[in-house]
């Protein structure tokens, strides 16, 4: 008997189901313990006290955010909970509350710190949400990746100093050398040592977790050796506790709100708002990366706004920020924990600690928390003072030093602020550097898209130096356009070099102009005014076109400008003036098509071997057609039964894109011919052919060229030379072209 759908429901949701318990409870307790560090961290010297009120907090804010974005995640194994940059900030800013408010009573200090939590919280849950709401979480990865890694650094060096903090309970000084000292901080070094090298030697998530029960275990081991007890354990500081009885979350959001000091709060507003900057630039990282990890497509917009949302809720509670655990998120993923009960789990876990386990977490020694703490620290650490040096170039890798060192000694938003000042310094001068020109031909490389007879291609060729192209990218400042017009000047002044009638600058690549360019674009004008050059501009957009018309091109002095939508109707306009200037009038009204050239070229014959006169042979294979403007001569993928020879007038050859518009792709002139490619190989069109304006045609078909070859094999030869000739035309230009593009 097969199973029915709701059976074979039922047996799916129990496969889920072991998976996500097992998961959920490793996760659960790896969660608590790295809160209860954060706790320690954030909460010391004279807020010691207040430790197990923290550890609740923060408990809090583990279980909304955990249970939000499980629900509300793209990846449905994800995994969030407040996080370590928040939480060293916080250790910062909080510490930097308590020196500021010397005289306040330990109560209001912690109520002052609480509310710089929920106001870090809600600043970050605000800012995720509208990146995600707006689809801008793009945005935050154009902060330069060196200041990323030089504060991660600094962060990770305030970790260390919040680990020694938690183990010693005194400050980094010459005083931690003393043997009482040692003692206690000692062993965390090591613990920390040994799990960043096991940790960096092998990637299994259930390490971590064990390791710590371990050293726990490990520390009970030697204490109890040496006929210690809880209770002298307690005294002697070497564990958190003890705590008062009874549930660790004790809501203190009407305490922070009423008895807080929020000027001293709004003082340290910058300082938490680097939170949710460094917050976003982590959540999006950690996406990606859990991506790659689990072969999933995540929505990067919606984890912004799954992790704003639980955010804004734990700030009620006084949580620090959060966002998604690439670690726990990934371990979930391992475990086979891939369905959003994953989450709740962990969160369950997280609940059952926070109201019943005030007792179990009195126990946790400050070594462990601390030495827990301290891999932290140095894992970020070594990731961007030692890893960061074979990956990044030497001047990245001193940048990263530079915000450390700064963070270090004078602060976290100066250390910041420094970084983020000389990023911009560098940049502007890679990019000054760099060159505004992507390609500079003229016209003895690179032709318009109008196709003409031979005579005038040739011309064209001969006179292709007198133009010259210049194709310009990225966004243009007065440091670049400074340079472009060096270029051009340095150009004109080379007297052994032909001279040059038209400049063509092409905007196509262009992103935009700053208004510190205009005088530069207006010395220009005035430099190709005072040599009779004319000056052609495409593919401007609006903005950069009224820019350039209001600072620059509305003055009467310089050379005349003329513009153009795209680069193949200026190049178009200047060979008109070319032929136009340097052709005779006669020859230039009336050039020679192909069919004169068959017929003046092929040799004369007797009339023994030929009924028909000399001039009537090609034709008598042709037909004639008289087209009307705007006919469709060839319709983009039918047969092609012909090619046609352009006797007069002109055809446009264009093409239609996937959103409907119409682009012309050749202008096809008298003495040219279209078609041929199709009748040799039998391939369908590639293209629409349409009269521009009335034309005629002679047309060939694939029969009367076999025709021929039977009754005129003479005759038939030149035509296939004459195709010969004009393809390999084609193909020298577009060779020239693609060469000179490639410099």
């Amino acid at each position: 008997m097969q199973p029915t759908t709701a059976t074979r429901s039922t047996m799916h949701k129990r496969r889920e189901l072991i998976p996500a318990l097992s998961a959920g409870f490793l996760i659960g307790v790896i969660i608590v313990i790295v809160q209860v560090s954060y706790a320690a961290m954030i909460f010391s010297g004279s807020l010691d006290t207040f430790v197990a009120q923290g550890i609740g907090i923060l408990l809090f804010g583990t279980l909304v955010l955990a249970v939000v974005v499980a629900l509300a995640s793209s990846f449905r194994g994800a995994i969030a909970n407040p996080q370590d940059t928040s939480a060293a900030i916080l250790a910062v800013v909080g510490a930097a509350i308590v020196a500021a408010m010397p005289d306040a009573t330990p109560e209001t200090q912690f109520a002052t710190v609480v509310a710089a939590m929920m106001l870090s919280a809600l600043l970050a849950g605000l800012f995720f949400w509208l990146l995600g709401q707006f689809n801008l979480g793009r945005l935050v990865r154009f902060v330069p990746y060196p200041v990323v890694g030089g504060f991660l650094a600094g962060v990770g060096w305030l970790i260390v100093m919040g680990a020694i903090g938690v183990m010693t309970e005194s400050a980094f000084g010459l005083s931690l050398l003393a043997p009482s000292a040692l003692t206690h901080w000692l062993p965390g070094l090591l613990l920390a040592v040994v799990l960043l090298i096991i940790q960096r030697r092998s990637r299994r998530s259930w390490l971590l977790p064990v390791l710590l029960l371990v050293a726990i275990g490990v520390f009970y081991l030697f204490y109890f050796l040496i006929n210690g007890t809880i209770t002298s354990a307690a005294a002697g500081g070497w564990l958190l506790g003890p705590f008062p009885q009874g549930s660790l979350w004790q809501p203190a959001t009407s305490q922070a709100v009423t008895q807080a000091d929020w000027s001293i709060v709004l003082r340290n507003a910058v300082n938490l708002s680097t939170i949710a900057l460094v917050g976003a630039i982590s959540l999006l990282l950690n996406a990606s990366s859990l991506e790659i990890a689990t072969h999933t497509d995540i929505d990067l917009n919606r984890e912004l706004k799954a992790a704003g949302t639980a955010n804004l809720i734990a700030a009620i509670g006084g949580s620090s920020p959060g966002y998604h655990s690439l670690s726990m998120s990934t371990l979930s993923y391992r475990m086979g924990g891939t369905s959003r009960l994953t989450g709740l789990f962990a969160a369950s876990i997280v609940a059952f600690i926070m109201f019943f386990g005030a007792d179990l977490l009195s126990i946790f020694p400050r070594m462990v928390a601390g030495g827990f703490l301290l891999y932290l620290g140095l894992s970020f650490l070594t990731e961007w003072l030692y890893d960061a040096w074979f990956k990044l170039p030497i001047g990245d890798y001193l940048l990263i030093w530079l915000i450390l060192i700064a963070i270090a000694s004078i602060g976290l938003l100066e250390g910041v602020t420094v970084g983020i000042f000389i990023a911009v310094v560098l940049f502007v001068i890679t990019y000054t550097r760099s060159n505004v020109i992507r390609h500079t031909v003229t016209g003895e490389n690179y032709q318009s898209h109008v196709m003409r007879t031979r005579e005038y291609e040739q011309l064209l060729l001969h006179e292709g130096s007198s133009y010259v192209i210049l194709e310009l990218q990225g966004f243009i400042f007065f440091g670049t356009a400074h340079r472009l017009v060096d270029q051009i000047k340095l150009r004109l002044e080379q007297a052994e070099l032909p001279r040059l009638r038209f400049l063509l600058l092409d905007f196509r690549l262009v992103t935009g102009i700053d208004s510190s360019a205009m005088l530069s674009f207006a010395k220009l004008r005035q430099l190709l005014g005072e040599t009779n050059m004319e000056l052609v501009l495409t593919h401007m957009t609006p903005t950069v076109q009224n820019q350039l018309e209001y600072g620059v091109f509305s003055a009467e002095n310089g050379a005349p400008i003329h513009f153009f939508p795209d680069l193949d109707l200026g190049v178009a306009w200047i060979e008109e003036q070319l032929i136009a200037t340097l052709t005779p009038t006669g020859e230039s009204a009336a050039p020679q098509t192909l069919v004169q050239y068959l017929e003046e070229t092929l040799p004369p014959i007797s009339a023994e071997d030929h009924a028909l006169p000399p001039q009537a042979r090609i034709r008598h294979y042709m037909r004639r057609i008289d087209v009307a403007a705007g006919e469709v001569v060839l319709e983009e993928g039918a047969p092609v039964p012909e090619m046609y020879f352009v006797e007069d007038g002109k055809v446009v050859i264009q093409a239609t894109g996937e959103d409907g518009t119409t682009r012309e792709l050749r202008i096809q002139e008298v003495g040219t011919v279209f078609g041929e490619i199709g009748v040799y190989t039998g391939q369908t069109a590639t293209a629409t052919v349409v009269a521009r304006g009335k034309a005629v045609l002679y047309a060939l078909s694939l029969n009367d060229l076999t025709r021929m070859e039977r009754q005129d094999p003479e005759l038939a030869l030149a035509v296939h030379r004459l195709i010969a000739r004009i393809l390999g035309r084609k193909l020298t230009q577009a060779n020239r072209t693609l060469t000179a593009l490639q410099k």
